[in-house]
């Protein structure tokens, strides 16, 4: 069994007031971690089994919920296997794991 840890945190620069649920899972392990201005980055560690390693599935899955006012709301899912897991913030044009999600 092998320890696996992902950091995840916001870009650099200003989070305004920006929050985010981040529910991270790999297989039936899943854990949530709670962003914003205050707690900009937090860390998930999973376990990885040999043979999970073997077949290459030693990824995680990632649900993200930003809430940043009343309709302002957005979320982004994705697949990752490295850290740290780098969330952009709206307006901010930084070096992230992803775009911002934009609400159409």
């Amino acid at each position: 069994m092998e320890k696996r840890n992902v950091v995840v945190q916001f870009v650099e620069g200003d989070a305004g007031g920006v929050s985010a649920a981040v529910t991270l899972t790999h297989g039936a392990q899943t854990g949530i971690l709670h962003l914003h201005s205050g707690a900009r980055s937090g860390e998930w560690s999973y376990d990885v089994t040999e043979e999970e390693s073997r077949a290459g599935r030693t990824g995680y899955s990632y649900f993200i919920e930003y809430d940043w006012g009343w309709a302002r709301d957005a979320s982004y899912r994705g697949v990752a296997i490295s850290s740290p897991l780098i969330l952009p913030l709206p307006g901010i044009a930084s070096v992230a794991s992803f775009p911002f999600p934009r609400r159409f």
